[in-house]
């Protein structure tokens, strides 16, 4: 019985020992990034030697912003996957970045300095109050001559004023040190810091028939990173090509540093839903654009405006301030693929990458509405940009090696051309001028009729000939007692709808042209119309 019994208690004692799980923890280190417009898939790698059975890997210190859904682990080998889980730890030391780690380190010696201070300055408050209520002496009366007097006066006087001096030196010094605290906490908040200790760590089991090294891969998406496109646009002259140069502005705010990393910048949305398409109905009409604006889902936090720029990203109480806005992609995913290799700290600050850089014909034309603006403006006519990806975002223009300005590409207004303006031209003069006498007003009866007329002149004074569109107006009556006729238009090319006028003209080098405009508006006497726009608005200072 007792051989029975040891027998069953060896099998058993065998049977737990084959199933002990050796746990291993990994450093893996981040080999890829793909960054979407929100969001970002990072990739890491790990060479990892197994024994025979079960293993438990655990990836330490992973971003607090991951998705747990999105973890997904790959193997080189035959190897099981039996699990893979992640869970919060909030017990990982803090880890900084070397600049941010300098500023911390100086604000601790201060702190402590600070801490000296206050010790010094209560000594000494201290041993001047007992000198204050020890001031009373004797006179000579009482056994104390006058020398001695004198001695003990001059004795309170100069302690009590070394004293004072002494505490002057040390508020000026807390002074100074704490004004210093404050610039360095400044510096450390113009760096995004934020103290956020926790980690995931990713737990995956394995098991193996034999002893192996296996190469893993790992991945994840994650929140609280980003990029948005931008473009700087170049021209040098009116009869280059434009020089189109295709950026992103990368951030990073994962907490976790992207070391000499591989990057991608991809237009997909990394939080689509796993459920089948489903066709609408696809209705056409005049300047239509087919757009679908996806907004992230709750697991990202997001929170966006496009009116202002401005959101929040919230986690667990903790303010991130991060911008975001809402545009327009193209419903084919792109993908760049960023040649060398990037690194990007986890301070939420954009950093440029560098996307592409294409040259592209284009032709040139001018565009001035003298009513509003007396200088005109150049337009550059750009074909063959559909094949660039483009994707709604700012723009830098420069032209002629000078820097215009800004203002924003969107590539889903145009069809085979894009019109990309250059700024104001100063080498095209405009005049409008009211013809004051020519203009008239007067009452006939019941109605007050006033008539005006402008003369409007085109000149070029670039070397060589330019088209040029020009647009006015005339006004448009909304009520049937307002009346308005047309005298003079000189052949423009009208809209009796909305009362606008162009005119399509070529001029040569220093030729000018002219155009009249002239109306009339009639409406009862007794009624106010505003039949001139005579103002405009501007913000000045209020003393």
């Amino acid at each position: 019985m007792k051989t029975i019994l040891s027998l069953c208690t060896l099998l058993l004692c065998t049977s737990l020992w084959s199933q002990k799980i050796t746990t291993k923890k990994l450093d893996s280190k981040i080999s890829e990034v793909t960054v979407f417009l929100a969001g970002a898939e990072v990739r890491q790698e790990a060479k990892v030697n197994l024994t025979a059975g079960k293993t438990k890997l655990v990836f330490k210190n992973q971003t607090p912003f991951l998705d747990p859904a999105s973890v997904q682990v790959a193997v080189d080998k035959d190897i099981n996957i039996l699990s893979v889980s992640s869970e919060l730890n909030f017990l990982v030391p803090e880890t900084l970045e070397p600049r941010i780690k300098a500023i911390k380190d100086s604000i601790t010696d201060i702190d402590k300095n600070l801490a000296e201070l206050d010790d010094l300055v209560d000594a000494y408050t201290v041993e001047k109050a007992v000198l204050l209520e020890n001031k009373k002496v004797s006179g000579s009366q009482n056994g104390l001559s006058v020398d001695e007097l004198e001695k003990a006066v001059n004795f309170f006087r100069k302690r009590v004023l070394d004293i004072n001096h002494k505490l002057t030196e040390l508020t000026d010094q807390q002074r100074k040190d704490r004004d210093l605290r404050n610039k360095l906490n400044k510096q450390l908040s113009t760096l995004n810091y934020e103290n956020n200790p926790k980690r995931y760590d990713i737990h995956v089991l394995l098991e193996s028939s034999s002893a192996t090294t296996v190469d893993l891969g790992l991945r994840y998406l994650s929140s609280q990173a980003g990029w948005e496109p931008i473009y700087d646009i170049k021209a040098q002259d009116i009869n280059s090509n434009i020089n189109i140069v295709y950026k992103g502005r990368v951030f990073n705010n994962t907490s976790i540093p992207w070391d000499n990393v591989k990057l991608f910048l991809s237009s997909a949305d990394p939080y689509l839903s796993a459920a089948q398409p489903e066709l609408s109905p696809w209705y056409l009409n005049y300047s239509s654009n087919i757009a679908y604006r996806k907004s992230a889902p709750k697991s990202a936090n997001y929170n966006m405006s496009v009116q202002n720029r401005s959101a929040d990203t919230w986690d667990n109480n903790q303010m991130q301030k991060v911008s975001y806005k809402e545009v327009l992609v193209s419903e084919v995913s792109v993908q760049f693929n960023i040649d060398k290799p990037y690194s990007i700290p986890s301070d939420a600050k954009p950093y440029i990458i560098g996307i592409s850089e294409s040259e592209l014909p284009a032709t040139y034309s001018h565009f001035c509405v003298p009513k509003l603006e007396k200088k005109a403006f150049l337009l550059a006519n750009v074909v063959g940009w559909e094949q660039l990806n483009l994707i709604e975002g700012p723009v830098n223009i420069y032209f002629a090696n000078k820097y215009v300005g800004k203002s924003a590409l969107n590539p889903f207004e145009f069809n085979d051309t894009l019109a990309i303006s250059l700024g104001r031209d100063d080498k095209v003069l405009i005049e409008r001028i009211e013809k004051l006498d020519f203009a008239s007003k007067s009452i006939l009866g019941n109605q007050r009729k006033e008539t005006y007329k402008y003369d409007i002149k085109i000149k070029n004074q670039h070397s060589k000939a330019i088209n040029i569109e020009v647009q006015d107006q005339y006004p448009i009556s909304k009520n049937s007692e307002i009346n308005v006729n047309v005298n003079d238009i000189s052949d423009a090319e009208e809209n009796e709808e909305t009362g606008i006028l162009t005119w399509d003209i070529q001029l040569a080098p220093a030729q000018s042209q002219s155009f009249e405009l002239s109306y009339t508006i009639k409406y009862p006497k007794n009624k106010r119309v505003v039949t001139k726009t005579k103002y405009r608005t501007l913000n000045a200072p209020s003393f």
